[in-house]
């Protein structure tokens, strides 16, 4: 880990969570741009399968309004705010903003020792 910090197991694991949702779904939303549900390309139609089955469980907060093609997006957005300002709540309020987006951090940081020495 990047931080000295000592954070929560539960914090971690629910980070992870959430980001690998988010994540999904975002892969999703730019999938969608050049593919539709019936493709015939088998991994697209079976990604496709297990995402349309999470906006399914998540349909009670999708607004009627939106399109269908902006819903992944969407609940995208809720799992990045629910990272961003809920979870780090639960660490305290000095913390917001300094423990969010973990998965992200640790990954550049990675990136960063491996291309800049």
């Amino acid at each position: 880990m990047i931080f000295s910090y000592e954070i929560s197991n539960l914090y971690l694991i629910s980070d992870f969570i959430l980001s690998f949702f988010m994540w999904v779904l975002v892969l999703r939303f730019f999938l969608n741009i050049f593919f539709t549900d019936e493709t015939e390309l088998k991994f697209i139609k079976i990604f496709f399968d297990i995402t349309n089955k999470l906006n399914a469980i998540l349909k009670k907060i999708i607004p009627e309004f939106l399109p269908y093609q902006l819903t992944s997006l969407y609940i995208a957005w809720i799992f990045f705010m629910i990272r961003f300002y809920f979870l780090p709540i639960f660490l305290g309020y000095e913390n917001v903003g300094h423990f969010s987006l973990i998965v992200e951090k640790n990954i550049f940081a990675i990136f960063e020792k491996k291309l800049f020495f």
